[in-house]
């Protein structure tokens, strides 16, 4: 067992380094961080009001962009603009660092209790995952997402389901993650951790208000929305998303199945969470979310490693023990990176989760066939 420990450390350590030289390639001026610095610049000058306009924005922006790069808008709202403001009560470099080291210790965490939680195999494959800690160096912030969704199994485990969906409600700042988590919690009937859920809504909705322009704060982010995804702002990739558009605009097929895909994504959501424990409901929940919703990017399947460890440690079949270990190795994640139809793999990937564990939970609804009975030859 000590010996199993010291090699999981030190594979754990090879991969932490491979990565560290993977991310020392990117230039902190054409990364995100200059969007989330902008919101908590404005959060701290109090500014919020005007956090959804892009004048705005881009004033803010400007002295911390190259020469001739265009402006990234944060496209988060006014409560976690706010949550940020320490990071911008520094000079950008300083803040940048802050940012790293906050959530290095964020994931860290993470790895540790899924070490002692699990086994230190775990922590070996979490260790392996590319996006989280390249997505943070590029200026993103998929690891507080991540602990969110952590702290939210924790609290259940520990009893606390009201708790637990409080921090999933949290999460509707990034609604494309946690937007079927409510479905998953009606059809396993966990009113409790429903009602945390609506009340994290609630507050980040009504925080966002106080902080915003009123009652017009969330007509004017979907506007704002709207016109940021238009004029191509947000950098949407659409053949590398995790949606299930993606893997039909990298195989070249027509992009009206999505509809179809989508429904089977749905239908495979109830069959998951039909009859099991929420060890099935969650990972189904959003790995379904993650397919529907028209805007998810890789860096955001960080929060779906809880969702991987329980399907790893926690699943009844080999199919979905075997998808989700292979989810957190590099081969899906560099395979992406070549042109379709590779592209669409990480999506396919997911979708083939989502459906493995459906089908595993169908099988153990499904009973035995009777005994065949004996025909005895007369004597």
């Amino acid at each position: 067992m000590k010996t199993r420990l010291i090699a999981g450390i030190g594979i754990i350590a090879v991969m932490v380094a491979f990565q560290a030289a993977m991310a020392s390639t990117f230039h902190l001026g054409f990364g995100d961080f200059g969007s989330f610095y902008t919101a908590a610049r404005m959060a701290a000058t109090g500014r919020l009001a005007d956090l959804h306009n892009e004048t705005a924005q881009a004033s803010v922006e400007a002295p911390y962009i190259p020469r001739g790069w265009h402006p990234i808008y944060c496209v988060r709202l006014q409560a976690w603009a706010a949550a940020l403001l320490p990071f911008g009560l520094l000079p950008f470099k300083a803040s940048f660092i802050a940012w790293l080291v906050v959530q290095g210790l964020i994931l860290i965490a993470g790895w540790v209790w899924a070490a002692r939680r699990f086994g230190i195999d775990a922590g070996v494959l979490a260790s392996m995952f590319l996006p989280a800690l390249l997505g943070i160096v590029f200026g993103q912030d998929p690891a507080f997402w991540f602990g969110f969704v952590l702290l939210s199994w924790v609290l259940h485990e520990r009893g606390k389901p009201f708790g637990a969906g409080l921090c999933l409600g949290a999460c509707i700042v990034k609604p494309q993650i946690v937007f079927l988590v409510p479905v998953a919690l009606i059809v396993q009937r966990r009113w409790r951790m429903l009602a945390g859920f609506v009340g994290g809504c609630i507050g980040v909705a009504g925080a966002s208000m106080l902080l915003g322009p009123g009652w017009q704060t969330l007509p004017r982010y979907a506007a704002f929305l709207g016109r940021v995804s238009a004029a191509g702002a947000m950098g949407l990739r659409h053949e590398r998303e995790m949606d299930v558009s993606a893997i039909l605009i990298s195989a070249g097929l027509p992009i009206v199945l999505r509809f179809a895909l989508m429904a089977l994504a749905g239908f495979a959501l109830l069959l998951a969470c039909h009859r099991s424990g929420w060890e099935a409901g969650l990972p189904a929940a959003m790995l379904a979310a993650f397919l529907i919703a028209p805007h998810t990017e890789t860096y955001d399947t960080t929060c779906l490693m809880v969702a991987g460890w329980l399907l790893v440690f926690s699943g009844r079949s080999w199919p979905v023990r075997t998808l989700a270990a292979l989810f957190f190795t590099p081969i899906p994640w560099l395979v992406q990176l070549l042109d379709a139809p590779w592209t669409g793999i990480p999506a396919l990937l997911l979708f083939g989760m989502l459906l493995a564990l459906a089908w595993e939970r169908w099988r153990a609804d499904v009973p035995a066939p009777a005994p065949l009975p004996v025909q005895l030859n007369p004597a």
